[in-house]
């Protein structure tokens, strides 16, 4: 049984039930795109800990991914191990040691105080203000 079966046949039919509509296109995604893309030819029994600490220090390494990548994947394969662990598909929690790697800080862009203010004091409706 390889990572993908595990993924596409156990993993995503029990837990797309509780997530939105948004939240299941987006992580429908990341788990083909990202775990998938990678793991999916794998035994599942094969995987270990550090080559998942491996790939996910590439992904902010190499691949120079954003910290939402990187914790979308992060998050993502604890999940699918710590299910294939209590599903009895693993005799042990491959990712239940992995941490997540550090990721650089992103540049948001910032609105000047004195433009703040006078978008706040062209506001006419309370409700813009909320």
């Amino acid at each position: 049984m390889t990572f993908r079966w595990f993924v596409k046949e156990r993993y995503i039919p029990m837990r797309r039930g509780s997530w939105s509509p948004a939240y299941k296109k987006t992580n429908t995604y990341n788990l083909e795109h990202y775990l998938i893309g990678y793991f999916g030819d794998l035994p599942l029994r094969n995987l270990s800990t550090f080559e998942i600490q491996v790939w996910l220090n590439k992904l902010v390494e190499e691949k120079d991914y954003s910290d939402s990548v990187v914790r979308s994947c992060f998050n993502n394969v604890r999940a699918v191990t710590h299910l294939a662990r209590k599903q009895k598909f693993l005799s042990e929690d491959p990712g239940e040691d992995v941490v997540m790697p550090i990721t650089k800080a992103i540049k948001k862009p910032v609105l000047a105080i004195d433009l703040m203010l006078l978008l706040l004091g062209a506001m006419e409706d309370l409700g813009d203000l909320a």
